[in-house]
């Protein structure tokens, strides 16, 4: 629980760096920086530093957070794969559906949801915890020298499901969750949503310093 403790601590070691770090994930696209931060977070935690490493070489943090984005992606195909098939099958106008930003869904899932669809449905959210649970252990993995094919080495899925990793995953996620439910009172303008910034940056600091401080111990 201790490194729980730290990790949860150390985005507000520096409150400049922090600053930084909400503004570029509320600004679309250039979030990829915030999230290349936040890998190398997990790099850093890795070698046993924890204080906020400089904000610099934005290039490389923005390749670094897109990759990290794509592995997580990979992973996460076959949760989505089942996800869609399960929405066509009771969506008869998909696009209708999501232009109007899913009004009527109530409707759609007590008319069209059968047997199959919900056994779809169960095993999509399954994928997607299990996408979450390996896609973390693969984007830690990944941050120790920053090469795509090491997010898909078989040590990945190993530490993935040792007892500590998940429970860290865990914990962490449920505070990844609290402060989401509170931060997300903060009311969005357009595309600009401080609130999940907030969020993103803080609990994507914390979550990274979290796992890698007890990935590298398995």
């Amino acid at each position: 629980m201790e490194h729980l403790f730290n990790a949860i601590k150390r985005p507000f070691t520096n409150f400049s760096k922090l600053l930084i770090g909400i503004i570029f994930s509320i600004i679309p696209i250039v979030n990829f920086m915030a999230i290349g931060y936040q890998i190398q977070c997990a790099k850093t935690a890795m070698s046993n530093k924890f204080m906020l490493p400089k904000w610099e070489n934005f290039g490389k943090l923005f390749i670094t957070g897109i990759i990290g984005s794509v592995i997580v992606f990979i992973y996460s195909i076959p949760a989505l794969v089942l996800l869609i098939l399960a929405f066509a099958t009771f969506v008869v106008d998909p696009i209708n559906f999501i232009a109007s930003g899913g009004a009527g869904i109530e409707a759609a899932l007590a008319n069209g949801v059968t047997g199959p669809v919900i056994v779809l449905l169960v095993l999509g959210i399954i994928a997607l915890v299990l996408a979450s649970l390996v896609g973390s252990s693969a984007l830690i993995n990944y941050s120790s020298s920053l090469k795509f094919e090491n997010g898909f080495k078989k040590s990945v899925w190993r530490k993935a499901f040792s007892g500590k990793f998940f429970g860290t995953w865990l914990l962490a996620g449920i505070y990844g969750f609290l402060i989401a439910v509170i931060l997300g009172l903060i009311p969005a303008f357009g595309i600009i949503d401080i609130g999940d910034g907030i969020q993103s940056f803080i609990y994507g600091v914390t979550y990274m310093t979290a796992l890698a401080t007890i990935y590298k111990k398995l």
